[in-house]
C-alpha cells in the first residue's frame, strides 16, 4: 500500500446554541481511484474533548447546484457522522453543518 495517496483536510466549524457553543470538526479526505475518479469522505466529529456529537446534527451533502443530494443526522451517543461521495477534479460540492436553527455551509472543489 506504498501508493496511499490521501490527503486529509479539515476544518473547525463552530456551531453556536442558545445554550451555549457547540463545536463540531469536519473531516473532509480525498483519496484517488484514478486520474478522473477521486473516493471523498465527509466526517463530522465533537470537538473540544466531548465525546459524542450533539443529537440532532446534521450533515448535508449537496451538489454544485445547492441540492441536497444525501443527508445523515446525529443519533444520541453517536461519536462521529459520515457521508462519502464519488466525484471527478473540478467537481463542486457543499457541505452544510446544521443544528437546531444554526447551520454552516462550506463549498468545495475536487
Amino acid at each position: 500500500m506504498g501508493n496511499d495517496r490521501r490527503s486529509p483536510v479539515s476544518k473547525l466549524i463552530d456551531l453556536g446554541t442558545h445554550l451555549g457553543q457547540t463545536a463540531v470538526v469536519l473531516l473532509v479526505e480525498l483519496q484517488p481511484e484514478t486520474s478522473d475518479r477521486i473516493h471523498v469522505h465527509l466526517r463530522a466529529y465533537p470537538a473540544n474533548g466531548n465525546l459524542h456529537l450533539p443529537t440532532g446534527v446534521q450533515l448535508v451533502l449537496a451538489d454544485a447546484a445547492g441540492q441536497a443530494v444525501s443527508t445523515v443526522t446525529a443519533r444520541e451517543a453517536d461519536n462521529y457522522i459520515q457521508l462519502r461521495l464519488i466525484g471527478q477534479p473540478g467537481e463542486a460540492f457543499g457541505v452544510t453543518l446544521a443544528l437546531n436553527q444554526i447551520s454552516v455551509t462550506e463549498q468545495f472543489l475536487i
